[in-house]
């Protein structure tokens, strides 16, 4: 009896969740299209999709072509991933269908002459570790960064040789019909808060606000109609943050600074969606995805469920048991059928990072001479401030199915269904 009830207040504790945590149940409450198989995917933004880029950058200190990164990855290799394995980017075209993993730097396809017009036709990695919005961002602490302004003048080359290798209505096509994937800022309010700056904080966001739209103007006059953008996660609880703190707690003014850029940037896609004909666009709200997990408070602290289908695995990533259970009939919004849903349901480490140095492992970067964590899969961060390849597959494909206040106005799979 005893072991029933248990089991019994364990049930009620994760359906309580699965209430009050809406990022999970209503993914599967709002049809979304079957997303086509995308052909082409153009990636832009900083360490949280840089698969290598910094790893050409002679003197950045932005780098993770070092153990223990990529520890998790295929033979255990240090890609420039900042992760144990893999990254948010590669999660995200894998489920586009013919994908693997991310597409390669630019700064590693331009070396490689004999495949580089091909490979640009099917995608391009511009993410530079480190960078911001402002140009100026990440120069301070890592010495040697691409800025997203430079990031997106390195993609008006690549668009120049497509255009050279296919002609213009082909090019046109291929390039209005890719995806188009960002995430960034997270780096500036980062040096905001170390550096200071003579803008207020408001006036400093409304500037962030201005830059991001001229970037963005100039990726939709280069061709780009379908820009799938993240918002920032909470990033004063990540460790580095809370290292900084007497209680170990989240740094709020960080916090409100991140929610208020994706405001900011809620009303630019608005404002160009109305102004620019044919942009469609999808923009996640990563904080409003991971605050329920992090947040004392919240009746979801430190438990996380994510629906998944029986059977299905993410780049081989194994299930956490612990709370697995079956929630019998559903809608799989993805095949517009009834299947049986299972959960991935565990309590992750939300403070301190798996790999690092000091108070919450959120000294520095990752390096062999580093603490490691054994259990990275039920660990939130990876490092001292970039999420394991788990949460970066979570979040993923909550991207990928969800529906607002997660996800909007429409989600990732939905824009890549999308037909120019």
């Amino acid at each position: 009896m005893a072991m029933r009830n248990h089991q019994n207040n364990e049930t009620g504790l994760i359906l309580l969740v699965l209430h009050v945590f809406l990022i999970i149940v209503i993914c599967w409450q709002v049809p979304a299209a079957n997303a086509k198989k995308v052909e082409t995917v153009y990636i832009f933004g900083d360490s949280t999709m840089d698969v290598g880029t910094n790893n050409h950058l002679k003197g950045s200190l932005a780098t993770a072509n070092n153990p223990y990164y990529g520890i998790d990855y295929p033979n255990s290799k240090s890609t420039g991933r900042f992760s144990n394995g893999y990254n948010t980017a590669d999660y995200i075209v894998n489920m586009f269908g013919d994908y693997k993993e991310s597409p390669p730097p630019f700064l590693s396809l331009i070396k490689d002459k004999c495949n580089f017009t091909q490979e640009i036709q099917r995608g391009v990695n511009f993410a530079s570790g480190g960078s911001g919005i402002l140009d100026d961002t990440g120069f301070k602490h890592f010495n040697v960064v691409i800025p997203l302004g430079k990031q997106i003048k390195q993609f008006a080359t690549v668009c120049d040789d497509i255009t050279k290798a296919i002609g213009q209505a082909k090019a046109q096509h291929l390039l209005q019909n890719a995806f188009y994937l960002l995430s960034v800022g997270s780096n500036d309010l980062f040096d905001y808060k170390k550096y200071g700056s003579n803008l207020t904080t408001p006036d400093f966001i409304d500037h962030l606000g201005g830059f991001l739209a001229s970037h963005l103007e100039k990726l939709y006059h280069l061709g780009a109609r379908k820009l799938g953008i993240i918002g920032l996660a909470p990033i004063g609880c990540c460790p580095s943050m809370r290292e900084l703190t007497s209680d170990g707690g989240c740094v709020d003014d960080v916090n409100e600074m991140a929610e208020n850029l994706y405001k900011a940037t809620e009303m630019v896609l608005q404002n160009m969606s109305s102004s620019f004909k044919g942009l469609h666009y999808s923009l996640g709200n990563s904080y409003n995805m991971t605050m329920p997990v992090i947040d004392p408070k919240s009746k979801a602290s430190n438990l996380v469920c994510v629906p998944k289908k029986k059977n299905v695995s993410i780049f081989g990533v194994s299930e956490i048991s612990q709370f697995n259970f079956s929630m019998g009939e559903g809608r799989d919004i993805t095949q517009q059928q009834s299947v049986t849903l299972m959960w991935w349901c565990y309590r992750p480490m939300v403070k301190r990072a798996c790999c690092g140095h000091g108070r919450f492992n959120g000294k520095d970067k990752c390096t062999k001479k580093s603490h490691l964590c054994k259990n990275r899969n039920a660990t939130l961060f990876f490092d001292w401030v970039h999420p394991t390849q788990m949460a970066s597959a979570m979040a993923a494909e909550l991207l990928f199915i969800s529906a607002p206040p997660i996800v909007t106005p429409i989600n990732f799979g939905q824009l890549a269904a999308i037909q120019v």
